[in-house]
């Protein structure tokens, strides 16, 4: 599945957010490919966060009392295109889909469901 790094980032981070605290059970086959695509989604989120960090680390200074860099000014239009074009990147994952029947009864909040959204099998 082609995804950009954008929504790869986006999805890796979104989604320890969202389920932080289920508690409901997903059956075995959903549950595992769940379990399987956020493996892959946040070993390349972390990739793409190495990626951040050097392009921050090249133009800017770290900051040790916030532990972040800062950038200066004049480099901040650069900073922004390559993050731009960091983001902008497709990625083509191995991520596998399952049909909404195959997350049987649980409950799903609207969030939690727009992340998962795009593995589900719309036939």
């Amino acid at each position: 599945m082609k995804l950009t790094n954008s929504q790869i980032y986006y999805t890796a981070n979104a989604f320890n957010e969202a389920f932080a605290d289920f508690k409901g059970y997903i059956p075995a086959k959903a549950n595992f490919l769940l379990q399987k695509n956020i493996s892959i989604l946040t070993a390349a989120a972390q990739e793409i966060e190495k990626a951040r960090m050097e392009i921050a680390k090249h133009y800017g200074v770290i900051n040790e009392k916030e532990n972040r860099y800062d950038i200066a000014p004049e480099h901040l239009t650069i900073v922004e295109q390559e993050m731009t074009d960091l983001l902008n990147i497709e990625q083509d994952l191995s991520i596998k889909t399952f049909s909404i029947e195959a997350l049987g009864n649980i409950e799903l909040t609207p969030a939690q469901m727009q992340i998962i959204m795009f593995m589900i099998d719309e036939e």
